[in-house]
């Protein structure tokens, strides 16, 4: 969510640039067309691209703010102010070893260590349990009683004078229910059915968990590629913005040269935002899916 406020500010500020771009343009083509040097049919895309740059910007700001209540409901806290936030998210490397040994020791499990594959292998203890109880349901049933008693009796007028007497017993019972109509039958096949899915269902989610790590891997890969080009983009805009500026500075270039610039910037910033924020998004998928976050190492457990 915080990574979403800066990502979000970058666009919500891109979007403000575009409007005033957008607004400027509008304003220029109202002028010369007023001086009657084009057409009020000319000046129609302007005040069009104008009302939409101001409806990116509202739309920018209405889910900007709906990022600070996302953030204040998951921290309890109010989102930090925007001019608190970075302009951009860090820039990130990526430890390909380290990732493929994540992978390796999680693939090379015989029994993978999840906590959703532990709630399968604990429900086919279960279902096998139910199973072996349907199988034994018209087995004779045998009960063992042992027991002890003491109790005082008096047979005389006189209830002081009592004698005790002491019992023990010991005893089975034998109890055999021959037929439940087929009742017992029935019990089986589906406790044998419901062990046998439970069974299978484990088998697909282990297959399905192994190729979804290895997909993981390979969607880390892509996003740091993107990562790694966005922010080449970034930076050689960066250069020719400050060249642009340093032109105009010297009079070799005109504002318009370096508001385009500038916009060239700002879009180049949104974009290695957003491609910072999914590597690092791509990353914590792949941990959370074979539970092997190194984080977790890092904190103390009372």
């Amino acid at each position: 969510s915080y990574l979403t406020l800066i990502s979000t500010k970058s666009q919500l500020r891109n979007a403000r640039f575009a409007q005033q771009r957008a607004d400027e343009a509008l304003r220029s083509g109202e002028d010369r067309a007023n001086k009657k040097l084009i057409s009020q049919g000319e000046v129609f895309p302007l005040r069009m691209a104008a009302e939409q740059a101001a409806l990116d910007v509202a739309n920018q700001e209405n889910y900007y703010a709906a990022t600070e209540q996302q953030f204040k409901d998951l921290t309890g806290q109010p989102a930090p102010a925007v001019e608190s936030l970075p302009e951009e998210v860090p820039t990130m490397t990526y430890d390909r070893v380290a990732s493929d040994s994540r992978l390796n020791q999680f693939l090379g499990q015989n029994v993978p260590d999840t906590p959703a594959l532990e709630i399968m292998r604990k429900q086919i203890e279960v279902n096998q349990l139910n199973y072996l109880n349907q199988r034994k349901r018209l087995l004779p049933k045998l009960n063992f009683i042992m027991g002890l008693s003491q109790d005082e009796q008096s047979y005389t007028i006189n209830s002081g004078l009592r004698y005790g007497v002491l019992s023990q017993y010991v005893g089975f019972s034998v109890n055999w229910q021959i037929f439940d109509g087929f009742a017992t039958r029935g019990g089986v096949r589906t406790a044998l059915a419901q062990k046998r899915m439970s069974e299978e269902s484990y088998r697909v989610a282990v297959q399905n968990q192994r190729r979804q790590a290895e997909a993981a891997i390979r969607g880390i890969d892509l996003a740091y590629r993107q990562m790694s080009i966005s922010d080449k983009i970034l930076d050689n805009s960066q250069v020719f913005l400050k060249f642009r500026q340093e032109d105009f500075a010297r009079g070799n270039a005109a504002e318009a040269d370096v508001s385009a610039a500038q916009a060239n910037y700002l879009s180049s910033l949104v974009s290695a935002n957003n491609a910072r924020v999914n590597f690092m998004l791509k990353n914590m998928e792949f941990v959370s899916l074979i539970a092997r976050d190194p984080v977790v190492g890092n904190v103390k457990v009372r």
